[in-house]
């Protein structure tokens, strides 16, 4: 039991600095929370999210849109109507 443990601990710890080494990934999100962000990056698109955030009358964290469940899909079409190059919403 003792070793599963420690083999979970380990994997965690690993996951935790790969993600802190990949520059451009600032973001974590919460269930519920949308984004707009580069798909060939992964990089977030604070602006953009704050922008349509604001217009979907909802509140932001550290650039992170907190949206109803119901209006996820939304979010993620708002920021597909930016037509920006490689923009897309993403929830989860």
């Amino acid at each position: 039991m003792r070793l599963s443990q420690v083999l979970v601990a380990l994997g965690f710890t690993s996951g935790a600095l790969a993600a802190d080494c990949r520059p451009g990934l600032n973001w974590y999100l919460e269930p519920n929370d949308c984004i707009c962000m580069l798909s060939t990056t992964g990089e977030l698109l604070t602006q953009q999210t704050n922008s349509i955030c604001d217009q979907m009358r909802y509140r932001t964290f550290d650039g992170v849109c907190m949206v109803d469940k119901d209006m996820r899909q939304a979010f993620k079409d708002r920021c597909k109507a930016l037509n920006q190059e490689s923009v897309i919403g993403h929830c989860r």
